[in-house]
């Protein structure tokens, strides 16, 4: 038998068409609203074209996000036409003023990223237009030819909860009346700041802020800073590049401070105070250190991390570790001690140097109870004294990037020997390591040798693809 599949006629295929506009046209504004805050505002409004229905809800979404590229490549009469940075730089300007003449409702959200340059006047226009819409969110980034001073009508705002000036290359300065009483979120990226009287009367004027992102400023004009944010959480600090700024001192008090992420080329003074509540520090010391106050200045980083519950260190810091304190047998006394570090990763390989300030930090750990580390090159681990937390506290140690070497096979041993109360040791694996099963074998049959202090300790050898914990900088 012969199955035939009659396509739909004309008249069904037109009501069917109909009803599947119904569905559309049925749904309630609020929540075609929310459909199109979700587009770039140029795609939100290209819907207007739609029908009588479409022509003017883009007017009140609450999301305005303007993304006005240096040039682009559009169709005319078929044909492909290369749009110019000055045109197409004038026609972003004409998109971004005509929207926000005939938008209508609040804004929630305006973003406006642009890689022309614009002048402070329009731009200082926008952020006062998108603030009389009651703004909650607003993000900058975009080249400016001057200096921008905010608004004073931004920086009293009682509504704004987040505000990220972001690669705008330029000075940027405040007013003489600041209090953003409603803000928890504050990113300020490659902006150059005025003077210290503008930059404190910032940070005096943030009474709830929780989170607080400073990356790759810069601090040339800078001399005294202070930060005091009670209710600050979390603190991102970026430096690099700011060879003129030696001179530049930065304090901060945060005692509810639980994240920390610090990358420093250390020539700036950053003084860490009270942070009583730190539980994440992330620290990465960049390797300038031809200057003759570097080494105060990585001291002083170190010596605001002694509450820290979990210190993830780069090479640079372990570099800056070794520099402070020299000789470690010698200076044992004055490492700094690390009384709630339960968690330590150090993501970097293991040499001679860096096993001796390993070993201070084990022995000014006294509650530690994790370890990973990227990789063991060379070191020498000794066990008189024995560090009390690796003796008593620790449990597990991972190691992300095996490859059978005899320091590495010393450090494991190392820990067997100590450890009391360990319970796994994770050794992943390297590539070569993985495929070489004889080696395996080798490794499993020389561990399984060695005495273990504790005897509930299980080591297990991995792949390298099974590998949990990622490299984190």
């Amino acid at each position: 038998m012969n199955l035939i599949c009659k396509q739909p006629s004309m008249k069904k295929q037109k009501i069917i068409g109909e009803l599947e506009e119904d569905r559309i046209s049925q749904l309630p504004d609020s929540l075609l609203h929310c459909i199109l805050s979700l587009l770039p505002t140029k795609e939100a409004v290209a819907t207007s074209v739609l029908s009588k229905r479409w022509t003017d809800l883009w007017t009140s979404v609450t999301n305005l996000d303007f993304l006005c590229p240096d040039h682009y490549i559009t169709k005319v009469n078929g044909r492909l036409v290369y749009v110019t940075a000055n045109e197409q730089n004038h026609r972003s300007l004409h998109f971004v003023e005509r929207v926000l003449l005939l938008h209508s409702a609040n804004i929630r959200k305006f973003r406006l990223q642009s890689s022309n340059h614009l002048t402070s006047s329009r731009v200082i226009s926008w952020i006062s237009a998108a603030v009389r819409r009651r703004v909650q969110e607003l993000h900058l980034a975009t080249h400016m030819e001057s200096v921008l001073i905010l608004p004073r009508c931004l920086c009293t705002s009682e509504i704004l909860t987040v505000l990220k000036v972001e690669r705008m290359h330029c000075l940027i300065q405040f007013p003489s009346i600041i209090f953003f009483s409603s803000l928890k979120t504050l990113y300020l990226t490659h902006v150059e700041f005025v003077d210290d009287i503008s930059l404190n009367r910032l940070f005096s004027g943030l009474p709830i802020l929780e989170e607080l992102k400073l990356h790759r400023c810069k601090w040339g004009n800078i001399r005294n800073v202070t930060i005091s944010i009670p209710s600050l959480r979390s603190l991102t600090f970026y430096v690099a590049c700011n060879k003129s700024s030696f001179e530049c001192e930065i304090k901060v008090y945060a005692a509810n401070l639980v994240y920390l992420n610090c990358s420093s080329d250390l020539s700036i003074n950053l003084l860490l105070n009270n942070l009583s509540s730190l539980v994440d520090a992330y620290i990465d010391m960049k390797t300038l250190w031809n200057h003759p106050k570097a080494t105060q200045f990585a001291a002083n980083i170190i010596n605001g991390l002694r509450c820290a519950k979990t210190l993830k260190i780069s090479e640079g810091t372990l570099e800056g570790l070794y520099r402070i304190y020299g000789n470690l047998e010698e200076t044992v006394n004055v490492f700094p001690t690390f009384s709630y570090l339960t968690s330590l990763e150090v993501n970097t390989m293991v040499t001679n140097r860096i096993s001796r300030v390993l070993m201070g930090i084990f022995r000014g750990s006294p509650v530690l109870e994790s370890i990973v580390i990227d990789e063991v090159y060379k070191g020498t681990w000794m066990t008189n004294p024995q560090p009390h937390g690796l003796k008593f506290c620790l449990k597990t140690c991972c190691l992300l990037e095996f490859r059978g070497r005899p320091a590495e096979m010393r450090f494991v041993k190392f820990l067997l020997k100590v450890a009391t109360v360990l319970e796994t040791i994770k050794i992943y694996c390297s590539e070569g390591l993985t495929k070489d099963e004889k080696k395996q074998e080798e490794v499993t049959k020389e561990l399984g040798r060695v005495p273990k202090r504790s005897s509930r300790c299980g080591i297990q050898l991995l792949k390298y693809t099974d590998r949990e914990i990622k490299r984190k900088y």
